[in-house]
């Protein structure tokens, strides 16, 4: 949850009006600039082979370049000049001594670092390992991450990953290879060509000339794209009407190796002084958090944390119960450790003064959820009921508490020293949108300030049968929180994770024809990823409680105690059953396989990327799979169980494959977010890949496995959210009354 406004407006006004005026004159003076000043450092590095005149040269070759560099990134994004020609010419020729092919560049930056920041798995420019993916790694890997994320390795890190990975080495998707060939050509016919030069002009020296004025000066530029703890380049300008001079100086902090924060001390002469502070922190399951401070204002962001002003930081993880940490780093610090019984702890929300919380037990023991609204400490002495609610509750400054009950938001005067509510409930918003699962209904506060969704209780997904072009065929059993169907090998059932209110996952199987449901688990654990055994008779899924994790297996529900054994990992996912009783799990961002006579897992799939959702075909001698080595994810095929032959399947960015089951078609969801169809064919013992054909647009509900399938590629069984596609409005109001219905201000 948000209290301070988000968006770009409270950032433009602040921008002097003459910073969106283009001037070609300007953007013309600043390329010469920098083509001037490292032609000078060009010229020097050929004239001189004295060390003491080599190091300053080198280190002004560097600096220039990234300048340079600079001024290419501007005109590749189209805002240095308003002419698009001239932008691209100019993007060319600056990008050239740090050896950028433009095209790559704007396709990895642009539309993939831009379009997708932060973004695990996605964005290659930010990409942190989580504790287990670091510690899946190989010896060598790991001394590798270590040098890469330490004070002196960011430009060996930028060098590889960025670099030679999506520059050097990426394969151009289909629609832009054409000018992505073009670019990468004229780099490499200007650092080929200016070795051919020099070693022309100079023989044998000509290749230490060109070391030094082509290799060195570009080994140099990364070591400037820094991720290592320093300061930033400071911002400076002046402007007469607004802020008078503004100078501001960034520091970023490479706390750990999950967590990074941007500090800023801005004085303006006319304002005074601003502080600020963006902290990243990667979570156990590969996702982040993004927070952004100004001043003193706390800010809470996704439902699961929040930072309290005396700078402690409580939030709640799966299975973990409470922990805080505080700001400036460090390591987290249990408040309330989960419980043996299944029950959450989440949304906590500050008291005033900082050392007190509130937050939301939900109790899973029973079949319906127990949630209580309690009082919390800092360390752990207060836990207490406040009171029985559905929902999170956050406290306003002006003594009320706010909640959501029966589709509407309610305030109730509250004292936050006695922990006690008085008066009654008063109704101030209604039509409020809420999700059972997790208890968050869905608004925030900033003092006077309400905002809300308007909307109902979040109706979940449902299963839906569709044909090869699109055509809905169906429904299958009733609404609910339905995730991974799995189809029997004979396509007469489905197996599904299906959720109930309590947000815990049980595993269900459905007959197709007649759409009756049985659920095949019903302990207090979470299970999910249901996958069938290869003759039909046995389900495999994922069981989990707190810490433990489980392999389980059944028949049926009626078929006594499952065969069960641990496995290690965070959430390990269970992605098929093969051929040989083969169960194939991922773990920490690579692909284990193992089988249930040895009950053990091996990786298969172990790389510094992040590989997931592999499937074996029928006769388990491949598996398709997805991985994000190009940047973003695209589907592969491995031979298995030796893994020595691969080949990528999509062409444009793909995700969560399934077989057909004769093995000739594999389908995924492109880039484009449309089932996509893959032939699959040998020829002359080699395996060939036909085209990727789209089919028909789907919703992808969940970033993790399938939520698809099919057995004949002429139906395809999917999830999707009910009513998905609608947009619920947002309501803002201002000085807000939390004693009467407040009125709208959309």
């Amino acid at each position: 949850m948000i209290e301070t406004p988000t968006g770009l407006k409270p950032v433009l006004d602040v921008i002097p009006e003459h910073c969106y005026e283009r001037s070609t004159a300007r953007g013309l003076m600043l390329f010469a600039r920098d083509v001037v000043i490292f032609g000078l450092a060009v010229w020097g590095l050929l004239s001189t082979d004295n060390p003491l005149l080599l190091v300053p040269l080198w280190a002004l070759a560097g600096i220039s370049t990234a300048g340079l560099f600079v001024i290419g990134h501007d005109a590749a994004h189209d805002a240095l000049f308003d002419s698009k020609r001239l932008n691209a010419v100019v993007a060319r020729l600056s990008m050239l001594p740090s050896l950028h092919a433009v095209e790559v560049w704007v396709f990895g930056h642009n539309r993939v670092h831009h379009g997708h920041t932060l973004k695990q798995g996605l964005d290659f420019v930010w990409h942190p390992l989580t504790v287990e993916q670091y510690q899946g790694l190989g010896r060598l890997a790991k001394l590798r991450h270590k040098f890469e994320w330490g004070p002196f390795g960011a430009g060996a890190y930028y060098l590889r990953e960025v670099w030679w990975n999506k520059m050097v080495r990426f394969s151009p998707p289909s629609r832009w290879a054409k000018q992505m060939r073009r670019d990468q050509a004229i780099v490499a016919l200007y650092a080929i060509g200016a070795l051919v030069a020099l070693v022309a002009l100079d023989g044998f020296d000509g290749i230490w000339q060109w070391a030094k004025v082509v290799v060195i000066p570009f080994l140099l530029f990364p070591v400037k794209t820094t991720r290592q703890t320093g300061f930033l380049l400071p911002y400076l300008s002046y402007s007469r009407d607004k802020l008078g001079a503004d100078v501001e100086v960034p520091f970023y902090w490479a706390a750990a190796k999950n967590v990074d924060a941007t500090l800023y001390t801005r004085f303006m002469s006319q304002r005074g002084v601003q502080e600020g502070l963006e902290a990243r922190y990667v979570t156990a399951g590969g996702s982040f958090t993004l927070s952004r401070v100004l001043g003193t204002v706390p800010v809470e962001e996704d439902g699961s944390a929040a930072w309290g002003p005396n700078g402690e930081i409580v939030f709640s993880e799966w299975g973990s119960g409470l922990k805080r940490v505080a700001a400036r780093g460090g390591a987290p610090v249990e408040v309330f450790p989960a419980e043996a019984t299944p029950v959450a702890l989440g949304w906590p929300t500050f008291l005033p003064g900082g050392t007190r919380f509130l937050f939301l037990r939900r109790d899973y023991a029973d079949s319906k959820p127990l949630r209580q609204l309690r009082a919390g400490s800092l360390d752990g002495s207060l836990d207490r009921e406040v009171l029985s609610l559905n929902s999170n509750a956050l406290y306003a400054p002006s003594g009320h508490l706010v909640w959501w009950q029966d589709g509407n938001l309610r305030a109730q005067r509250f004292d936050p020293e006695r922990l006690a509510a008085s008066g009654e409930p008063r109704v101030i918003a209604a039509g409020v949108e809420f999700d059972p699962t997790t208890g968050l209904a869905a608004f925030s506060l900033s003092g006077t300030t309400l905002v809300y969704s308007e909307g109902g209780v979040r109706l979940g997904t449902e299963l839906v049968r569709v044909s090869r072009s699109g055509e809905e065929l169906g429904p299958i059993g009733p609404p609910g929180d339905y995730y991974r169907p799995r189809l029997s090998p004979d396509g007469s059932r489905v197996a599904v994770d299906r959720s109930d209110e309590t947000n815990r996952g049980d595993i269900w199987v459905y007959e197709i024809e007649r759409g009756t449901g049985t659920r095949l688990s019903a302990g207090p654990e979470d299970e999910s990823n249901p996958q069938w055994s290869p003759d039909g008779s046995r389900i495999a899924f994922w069981s989990a409680l707190g810490e433990r994790n489980l392999i389980r297996v059944r028949a049926s529900a009626d078929a006594g105690p499952a065969e069960e054994f641990p496995i290690d990992g965070f959430r390990p996912r269970l992605s098929d059953w093969s051929a040989g009783d083969v169960l194939f799990v991922q773990r920490g961002g690579d692909i284990w396989a193992g089988t249930l006579a040895d009950r053990s897992f091996e990786p298969f799939v172990e790389t510094p990327f992040t590989e997931g959702g592999a499937v074996a075909s029928a006769d388990g001698r491949l598996v398709a799979y997805e991985s994000d080595e190009t940047g973003r994810r695209e589907v592969y095929v491995r031979t298995f169980p030796d893994s020595g032959k691969r080949w990528r399947v999509s062409t444009d960015g793909g995700r969560t494959p399934v077989w057909r089951r004769d093995g000739g078609e594999i389908y995924y969801v492109g880039g484009d977010e449309r089932i996509t169809a893959v032939t699959v064919r040998t020829s002359s013992g080699e395996l060939v890949f036909g085209r990727p054909l789209a089919l028909f647009p789907v919703e992808l509900i969940n970033s993790g496995l399938a939520q698809f399938d099919t057995l004949d590629g002429e139906t395809f069984l999917l999830s999707r959210t009910r009513g998905s596609g609608s947009r619920s409005p947002l309501t803002l109001v201002l000085n807000a009354s939390f004693e009467a219905r407040v009125p709208r201000q959309h």
